[in-house]
């Protein structure tokens, strides 16, 4: 929380690593930390994961900078395949910062990374891939080049987090390893581009990141669709820059930020986000052979979500709606989170009404106008898109949905549950508008 307030101070993200924060203060903090504790807070956030339909996960270390405090992060990962109901890829990111007992001698520390603690992680089976920052507050690209060497005599592919703050030719040296993936890519040239497509090597685009570190260069998203190269997204859950554990806002910030097409971003955390993991004949796609591992999302056109019924339950989330511009997102689930953007309020209320014939006759009150946005005010004025009085406040009913959505059993009739909830509320017409769907709102 420090260092965000840090940043919105003006602070960057170099001055606070710099600085001794960001990557080195959670490393201070996860090398106090039991395995039972990792393990906890690591099993509540794959269940959020889980909660919005994703079945495969990888779990980065780098948080020791120690070889046994990476060896403990590692087999918590891999304790939570064996706990949890979820697919599980464990990468070594063994240079991620530079530990402070190493300052004086960085040279010996990526020797210690890419010799013994490698060998012996990957000897212990807890190694799928390994992984680098290339980045001028990180490493430089003969260290990372040394590390991916290492793991290439292990028979281990390599993610490089490569671009996030400038173009150190991250990119062309992922893509001369083969690299599975390069991540972030803010910066990257048309040669970079060009490299990753040639070499299959991934583009995994990380909006959570972009956004958390008010970042003003977004990737060249245009570059690498030019180039070919294959394009996945990835929430980069992470205590400093990216406390994300929601897929489902990833992807629509990777349109909204970065320009995806929400085909493209679907492709991403499916069939890309797979060959990412080196998963590409296991998982991804809908084929014969390969794992049964999907979530069901019911939907008329890939940028609209209206409801998704979730393999694994458990986890608690029970509705989800994005509005069909992917500019609205609200997620039930005890409380609500409605992020509001471009005038587009409008399509999640009509979804609303659509589930009840009308909702209004449901609700026993008398509308005037209709659920249409005809310009560009939409709902935010107090007369609907036709001009005429909209009758039916936004805010009373947001609220009868909210609690629909808390108390409704799936198997229980939407319409006999609207009924009973409309009789403990009392909708008065004709009143103003609230602006909880202000452009740019964010209302719990």
């Amino acid at each position: 929380m420090a260092e965000f307030e840090q940043r919105l101070c003006g602070v960057s993200y170099e001055e606070i690593a710099r600085a001794g924060g960001g990557i080195q203060a959670t490393v201070r903090s996860t090398r106090e930390a039991t395995h039972e504790s990792l393990r906890a807070s690591a099993a509540a956030r794959a269940r959020r994961l889980m909660s919005e339909g994703v079945t495969t996960i990888e779990v980065k270390s780098g948080y020791g900078l120690e070889l046994a405090t990476e060896k403990r992060l590692l087999e918590v990962a891999r304790d939570l395949a064996d706990e949890l109901p979820v697919s599980i890829k464990t990468t070594y990111l063994g240079l991620h910062a530079l530990p402070p007992e190493f300052r004086a001698d960085r040279g010996r520390f990526v020797d210690q990374v890419s010799g013994p603690w490698l060998e012996t992680l990957a000897a212990a089976g807890l190694v799928d891939a390994v992984d680098a920052f290339c980045e001028n507050i990180a490493f430089t690209l003969a260290e990372t080049g040394q590390f991916l060497r290492a793991a290439e005599r292990l028979g281990l592919r390599a993610h490089v987090h490569a671009g996030q703050l400038s173009d150190m030719g991250g990119a062309e040296l992922a893509a001369r390893h083969g690299a599975l993936s390069a991540d972030h890519l803010e910066y990257v040239s048309r040669e970079g581009a060009g490299a990753l497509a040639a070499a299959g090597t991934v583009a995994v685009l990380l909006p959570g990141a972009y956004y958390t570190l008010r970042q003003k260069q977004p990737p060249p998203v245009a570059l690498l669709r030019e180039a070919g190269a294959p394009i996945a997204v990835a929430t980069d859950c992470n205590p400093g820059t990216s406390p994300c554990t929601s897929i489902l806002l990833a992807l629509n910030m990777a349109c909204t930020l970065f320009g995806l097409t929400p085909e493209e971003a679907l492709s991403g955390a499916t069939r890309q986000a797979a060959r990412a993991l080196g998963l590409r004949d296991e998982a991804g796609t809908l084929e014969v052979g390969k794992r049964a591992d999907f979530a069901l999302w019911q939907i008329d056109r890939p940028g609209v979500v209206r409801r998704i019924e979730y393999l694994f339950r458990r986890a608690g989330l029970q509705y989800s709606a994005v509005d069909e511009e992917v500019h609205a997102v609200c997620q039930l689930a005890g409380e609500v989170h409605f992020v509001g953007h471009h005038d587009h309020g409008a399509p999640f209320l009509r979804q609303l009404a659509d589930h009840a014939e009308d909702l209004c006759d449901q609700l026993g009150i008398e509308r005037a106008g209709g659920f249409v946005e005809k310009n560009q005010r939409g709902f935010h004025g107090e007369r609907a898109g036709n001009g005429d009085p909209l009758l039916l406040p936004t805010r009373e009913l947001v609220r009868v949905v909210v609690l629909l959505v808390q108390q409704a059993d799936p198997a229980q009739d939407f319409l006999r549950l609207l009924d009973r909830l409309a009789a403990g509320f009392q909708l008065h017409d004709g009143r103003p508008f609230d602006d909880i769907l202000q452009h740019g709102a964010m209302v719990k």
